[in-house]
């Protein structure tokens, strides 16, 4: 339960948008209720300055070149916008020199079949996020695409386990 800075009703969490993380990766979240921060938000969209500022934005043309920043970045700057993609997933922080590192430690190969790795790398839990693994990079690992779609959330051993099944099923 939180109250409200605004209205000062005491509600559920579940009442509040998050904004961030803490140290801990426990969630942070606004001070202001949902229903207070949208009449808010639409209050200040109503007023003269925030038309004004709305218009201004749009004949700047600046969504497209928001666009166009996040369309180079992913081109261009590889670990940076993978860092960003985690940290705004899972509300921790993940920074670039930290998958450059995780990389690094790889090789540049998938942990699983040693295939080498490109951008269409994939950021895999150690532990699987539904058995409780952690979003943190201690429990992160690069994967080739289709071996984190085919491991889902099995563990390693599980997943090795069910791959020599099925290579014992071909070999007959």
């Amino acid at each position: 339960m939180k109250t409200c800075g605004t209205c000062r009703k005491t509600k559920p969490l579940t009442e509040f948008y998050v904004v961030a993380a803490n140290q801990d990766g426990s969630p942070r979240y606004r001070s202001d209720c949902k229903d207070c921060h949208k009449a808010k938000a639409a209050a200040i969209q109503a007023s003269p300055a925030g038309r004004a500022r709305a218009k201004a934005r749009y004949e700047s043309g600046g969504k497209e070149r928001q666009r166009e920043y996040y369309r180079k970045m992913r081109s261009e700057e590889f670990f940076k916008w993978r860092a960003r993609l985690w940290s705004n997933r899972w509300r921790v922080t993940v920074t670039e020199d930290e998958l450059i590192d995780l990389w690094d430690q790889q090789g540049g190969l998938c942990p699983l079949s040693g295939r080498t790795l490109g951008d269409d790398a994939h950021l895999d839990h150690v532990w699987p996020q539904s058995r409780g693994g952690s979003h943190t990079i201690e429990n992160l690992r690069w994967l080739d695409p289709v071996v984190n779609v085919m491991l889902q959330d099995m563990t390693d051993a599980e997943f090795v386990t069910l791959c020599q099944i099925i290579v014992e099923r071909a070999d007959r």
